[in-house]
């Protein structure tokens, strides 16, 4: 056993270093291909700076006789630079360091090679890929507008002033801190940290009113522009009333069967469709519980009675099951036997005149009633009373 848990670690271990060593070989390619790429750019843009320092030498030796340069291909966009120049080249994933700056956050430019150094502005677009930061009105460039920023049926400029992107190691936060006289002032926060909650936090600063870290807040963000078209709907035409309903034609509001009748009353017959829903659903379940384990007596399981309690369960099911007798002709006539016999011993005990329908039934010529409720002679009717007539 411990031959086959050392050969599962040696396994384990080896497949850890193998991975660990594809996964370095795999970034350690990205950067080669990030830093030949930023070579690429930078010998691109040594060559548009080395261009423009020649054409000025020329146009500063001859003077009025220096060409125009400014005609042709480049009669539009002289001066300006290709678009792809002002991307920043991606870092290698794993390498990105997040710097607690977001959009909408105010930033002042501090590196020393930047022409912008000293100034405030916003926050555009931050790119954790490539660390780096759009500002508003910073390092404005002046770029040669690409094919995919022009819309189709639009027309644009050729040349558009853009800020170019910056790193974030050349900007800093600037934030409006209180003061112990309460007021706020504008203060660049040189030592920023994330807390592992996802706070901002200052290092070596604490709020002077209570003492405690002083958390500085993410901006919010801004609403979203709505832009309006010729076809849009006006406002005035979708709020315009043009039906109002009626309890004489459907369709009519839905709130007023609740209205008219309980929501869940038993003899409602329309109801939501979610509760439809959760009422089969449950009766699905009663009915799969009651064929999966057999119901009793009270609900109780057939597996939990009793034989006594089980046969008279059958039984009961039996005469459920029975429908009921139907009356035939000779037990229709007994039954009116009996309640004719009934009625007269009634009317002879509390001395009423006892008329004999049969007798009557002679002097109008009848013959009698014959069939159901057929009244007995009159031996046999004194006979069951014991009362002569």
């Amino acid at each position: 056993m411990q031959k086959i848990l050392r050969r599962t670690a040696k396994a384990e271990a080896q497949y850890t270093r193998r991975t660990r060593h594809q996964r370095s070989k795999e970034i350690a390619d990205d950067r080669l291909i990030q830093i030949r790429r930023q070579k690429i750019a930078h010998s691109d843009v040594r060559a548009l700076r080395l261009a423009a320092i020649k054409a000025r030498h020329e146009d500063w030796e001859l003077g009025p006789l220096a060409p125009r340069r400014d005609i042709g291909t480049k009669k539009d966009t002289y001066g300006a630079v290709p678009y792809r120049l002002i991307e920043k080249v991606h870092k290698p994933e794993g390498t990105w360091k997040d710097w607690g700056i977001r959009q909408g956050d105010r930033v002042v430019v501090v590196g020393k090679k930047e022409r912008d150094r000293g100034r405030i502005g916003t926050v555009r677009e931050v790119s954790q890929e490539s660390e780096t930061v759009t500002v508003e009105g910073i390092n404005t460039v002046r770029v040669e507008t690409p094919s995919f920023l022009i819309q189709e049926g639009q027309t644009a400029p050729p040349t558009q002033d853009i800020p170019a992107p910056l790193p974030l190691s050349s900007v800093r936060l600037v934030f409006p801190l209180p003061t112990p006289e309460g007021r706020k002032v504008d203060t660049i926060i040189s030592a920023l940290s994330i807390a592992p909650n996802g706070h901002r936090t200052i290092a070596d600063y604490v709020d002077p009113e209570d003492g405690k870290p002083f958390y500085l807040p993410y901006p919010k963000p801004a609403p979203p522009e709505h832009q309006d078209h010729p076809s849009d709907t006006l406002r005035i035409k979708v709020e315009e009333e043009t039906w109002v309903p009626s309890l004489l034609r459907q369709p009519m509001p839905e709130n007023v069967i609740d209205e008219l009748r309980n929501k869940y009353s038993k003899f409602r017959t329309r109801h939501d469709d979610a509760y439809i829903a959760k009422k089969m659903q449950e009766e699905a379940e009663a009915a799969w519980k009651k064929e999966k384990a057999g119901v009793g007596i009270g609900g109780m399981d057939v597996r939990m009675m009793t034989p006594g309690m089980e046969k008279r369960w059958r039984e009961a099911m039996e005469r459920k099951g029975k429908k009921e007798p139907e009356l035939s002709e000779d037990i229709l006539g007994r039954i009116g036997e009996v309640m004719m016999r009934n009625g007269f011993r009634l009317k002879e005990e509390r001395g009423e005149e006892v008329v004999d329908d049969e007798d009557e039934d002679e002097e109008q010529g009848g013959e009698g009633l014959t069939g159901l409720g057929a009244p007995l002679p009159r031996e046999e009717r004194q006979q069951s009373t014991g009362i002569a007539g």
